[in-house]
């Protein structure tokens, strides 16, 4: 050990930093939101489904950020469900989740959404049946049948989700969810580091 790392005269200083980068997760979610609004009709998709994919991947890393600090081993929870690590946080904070209410039940559809676009795979709708004259052309029923009633719709397909209200309904949902948990921990005294901390710890005091 050299003089300047002489323990007897120095202190030896411990660093680590606490890295969070949910805040990442933020910006992209609202820059993707922004050009949403700015692209035209039709093209909108492209902005959208990122935004809301950035929204609910915002829930899941405040999730670790609050539930690593406030919960023991919650490494061992890695593979509980989006909605189970949403209550057992809120559960630790004393919130009440009623997934009847707003944010929980956006933050529901957020699952239901995330599952959508994770699992994405072709699938037919249900059947519906609409009635078209016999002095069309058989050749060309098909295609009277779609002007009458057009295409049958999929509630749980991917893009049955993606619209600008519910994009927006995401957004407040996941600020919504951290300003609660935020002010939870506050008014309970429980420090909690959301920003990126150094950690410093003097060994040889």
């Amino acid at each position: 050990m050299s003089s300047i790392e002489n323990e007897d005269t120095h202190y030896k200083v411990k660093i680590e930093l606490f890295e969070t980068n949910h805040n990442y997760l933020t910006a992209i979610m609202l820059n993707q939101a922004k050009k949403a609004k700015e692209e035209d009709i039709g093209h909108k998709f492209r902005w959208i489904i990122p935004a809301m994919s950035f929204a609910v991947f915002n829930i899941e890393s405040i999730c670790n950020l609050y539930g690593s600090q406030l919960i023991k081993n919650w490494e061992l929870l890695e593979s509980a469900s989006f909605l189970g690590k949403v209550s057992l946080v809120s559960e630790k904070l004393d919130l009440e989740v009623d997934w009847s209410k707003q944010p929980w039940q956006t933050i529901k559809t957020m699952k239901d959404f995330r599952n959508a676009l994770v699992h994405l795979k072709p699938k037919k709708t249900a059947a519906k049946y609409v009635f078209v004259k016999k002095t069309i052309d058989l050749d060309l029923v098909p295609r009277y049948a779609l002007l009458i009633d057009g295409y049958p719709t999929n509630k749980k397909s991917l893009m049955s989700y993606v619209s600008i209200e519910n994009m927006e309904k995401f957004i407040d949902a996941a600020s919504e969810l951290e300003r609660y948990w935020s002010w939870s921990c506050y008014h309970k005294k429980y420090d909690i580091h959301r920003y990126s901390t150094p950690i410093t710890e003097v060994l040889n005091s």
